[in-house]
């Protein structure tokens, strides 16, 4: 309205900069509501009109001759001598190519409006700015100036109809739109010879990862569900196996019943990109020319099959960036024609809503397409550490990989809207353990695996601890407390099909501490690296795979190992015992002496008046409380002992307290002749430390 009624912007000294300032702060407003940063030819191209392909956020100084001229001329206060008028003229026609110049007599006989004086100002920036753009970025520019591309620029945001465009969403949106690098990797983890371009050509149409049938299958969702609106039969993906040659191939996404002349309609969805190779240079020159390439492929594909059938092949192609074909468009102004109708609304807003629609998801399954291609190159990389250390790359795709690398996007976007994308890259998380790891788990397995190592609260009214491995499902992931309930619900159905052994084993490593070994930054200095064989096989017996790779134990003929290694953890014949429990004792003496309380070891045989050569102290530490030494008696025991095993499959920890109640019985009464406190630490083989042992922990953290 300034510029309309007043000539002030014309003067340099005062209105020109007024405006150029507001040009500055509209640019400001942008990057801060936004979060993207434009460089200077993407601003020009926010600058234009959406049906150039820009974002309508036009230069107030660009446009003020436009807004003077057209609003002097229709108040009718203009005239041949109007000084204000001849200077708005003069700097109108600098700023466009002489062909568009106009004369004042023209002006004021024909009085062209602002939209007229704007287009033409737009139409010469578009000519400028694709003169300066490689031949890509003229392809891209050209197919977003197509008719109803920019429409998912104008839905009106709606969660509850699913017209909203998440905040991370969003801002990956514009900088695709106007260019920008959307690329945070270098080469496709699925396609090793593609290098993930910035304008995220591969990333959208790479045909490995899942993504480009998830963008299909939206879009003939959205069309169907459209056509049953409007009263229309439809089938979905119809054709298959329906002419004498029994071809597999399907003629129609969605099938129409009655479209037109009582003939069927077999509409094949397609979605292409002006970018490639084979089209860019022509693409490059004419708008659509991507989407009319594909329109002729599909008819020589499916004309004669459904001429065959009496049908009406209409492909419906859509480019990359939103522009459709030429009989996509006819084929939605019928169905906008028939839906007004049945919704007794205006045509011109159902066909509105329509693209927008389309348009819309269109640009939602590229995000998601790029976002799991830039998680992919990770997971890449980290299998390519796995052949040399998998303990290393498991603790990164833990931490750094896998939940973690989307958990901003699970947070901020709408679960429906990216659930078939984040479902692909847990699948993608998942190939990368088994690649890092060497462990092929199954389907129960890894149900174990995406549970978390951390502890929440009980299971039961027990009071024992519940959760146990590795990644985090993050197609589940909603916050903390709702991934709790999630876990739960997870954990049960796992504990509830799970045979006796297994049901002890999992509560047994969902105890607290249990997974600490999971979480060691591996340091072979420090003696805290597991060797590649040794990662592996821990994994599987964690996980509840078969460890054994023979039949018969070697020291026991008549015991045969199983599946879960219990015998071969608990065989004393071998000497393994023995080295566990010294090296476990061992552990344990190095850190009395950091915490300064000293630490004798094997104390107790031979003293006492019955002079036993048992010996009541692994560890015996001088002073422990109240002046009294303490014995410290280590023993590792199995939740799978078959003694122990029904109570250890329905309460945390049991076989570690019964072993704690046994070295009671036995020591007590020689440490109370000793005068010393008897302490026994129990843990089972999987890592469950019963409660006193955990409680030092407590201790020495203090010290």
């Amino acid at each position: 309205m300034l510029v309309k009624s007043t000539p002030k912007w014309l003067s340099y000294s005062s209105g020109f900069v007024v405006v150029t300032l507001f040009d500055q702060d509209v640019q400001k407003c942008f990057t801060s509501c936004t979060g993207v940063h434009p460089s200077i030819a993407a601003w020009k191209q926010a600058q234009l009109s959406l049906s150039r392909g820009g974002l309508g956020l036009r230069s107030l100084s660009h446009h003020a001759p436009a807004a003077f001229i057209a609003s002097l001329c229709f108040s009718g206060l203009g005239s041949i001598s109007h000084v204000h008028l001849l200077q708005s003229l003069e700097i109108f026609n600098s700023s466009v190519h002489q062909s568009d110049n106009i004369q004042i007599g023209s002006v004021l006989e024909k009085l062209p409006s602002q939209k007229t004086l704007s287009s033409i100002l737009d139409d010469n920036l578009f000519r400028v700015l694709q003169g300066s753009l490689s031949i890509a970025d003229r392809a891209r520019l050209l197919s977003a100036s197509s008719p109803h591309a920019s429409s998912w620029l104008t839905v009106t945001p709606s969660e509850g109809q699913g017209l909203h465009l998440d905040p991370p969403v969003f801002q990956t949106a514009l900088k695709w739109w106007l260019g920008l690098d959307t690329a945070e990797g270098s080469i496709c983890a699925l396609c090793p010879d593609k290098m993930l371009d910035p304008l995220g050509h591969h990333a959208t149409t790479c045909k490995r990862g899942g993504d480009v049938v998830f963008r299909h299958n939206k879009l003939r969702d959205i069309l169907a569900e459209t056509c049953r609106r409007a009263h229309l039969s439809v089938q979905v993906e119809a054709g298959c196996n329906l002419t004498p040659d029994h071809s597999h191939s399907r003629p129609a996404d969605v099938l129409i019943s009655n479209w037109v002349l009582g003939k069927t309609a077999a509409c094949d969805i397609s979605v292409t990109s002006p970018l490639n190779s084979n089209i860019m240079s022509e693409a490059g020159v004419t708008a659509g020319a991507a989407a009319q390439a594909t329109e002729l492929r599909k008819h020589e594909a499916n004309d004669v099959k459904c001429s065959e059938l009496g049908w009406l092949c209409i492909p419906l192609v859509v480019e990359s960036y939103g522009a459709w074909g030429k009989e996509a468009m006819e084929s939605f102004s019928s169905l906008a024609s028939r839906l007004a109708i049945t919704s007794s609304r205006p045509k011109s807003a159902v066909l509105s809503e329509l693209y927008g629609r389309l348009n819309l998801n269109l640009v939602r399954a590229n995000f998601v397409a790029q976002k799991r291609a830039d998680a992919a190159v990770l997971l890449s990389q980290l299998a390519e550490v796995g052949a040399e250390d998998p303990q290393v790359a498991f603790l990164l795709l833990r931490q750094c990989a896998a939940f973690c690398k989307l958990v901003h996007l699970a947070r901020s976007a709408t679960p429906s809207h990216i659930a078939e994308g984040l479902a692909l890259f847990d699948r993608d998380v998942r190939q990368c353990f088994a690649e890092c790891t060497a462990v092929d788990a199954a389907d129960v397995e890894w149900m174990q695996a995406q549970l978390s190592l951390s502890y929440l609260a009980s299971i039961s009214s027990s009071g024992c601890d519940k959760w146990n491995l590795l990644v985090e499902p993050i197609e589940l992931f909603n916050g903390t407390p709702l991934s709790g309930k999630i876990e739960d619900q997870q954990f049960r159905q796992l504990f509830h099909i799970s045979s006796p052994a297994n049901r002890a084993r999992l509560l047994s490593i969902s105890s607290r501490h249990a997974a600490s070994w999971l979480t060691v930054v591996p340091s072979p200095g420090l003696n805290l690296h597991l060797e590649p064989n040794e990662f592996q096989i821990a994994v599987k017996w964690w996980l509840g795979m078969d460890v054994s790779f023979s039949s018969c134990c070697p020291h026991c003929p008549d015991h045969r190992l199983d599946p879960l290694g219990h015998h071969a953890l608990t065989c004393k014949h071998g000497g393994d015992v023995v080295l566990r429990h010294n090296s476990l004792r061992d552990v344990f003496v190095e850190f009395c002496h950091r915490a300064c309380l000293g630490g004798q070891v094997e104390v107790g045989s031979g003293q006492g008046h019955d002079r036993l050569n048992s010996r009541p102290a692994d560890v015996l530490v001088k002073n422990w409380h109240l002046g009294k030494h303490a014995a410290f008696d280590l023993t590792i025991t199995s939740p799978l002992n078959p003694t122990t095993l029904t109570e250890a499959g329905v309460k945390c920890g049991s076989s570690a307290q019964v072993a704690e109640v046994r070295k009671h019985a036995a020591n007590d009464g020689k440490c109370k002749e000793l005068g010393w406190v008897c302490i026994p630490l129990a843990v089972e083989s999987y890592g469950c430390w019963a409660w006193k042992p955990r409680n030092l922990l407590n201790v020495w953290r203090l010290v």
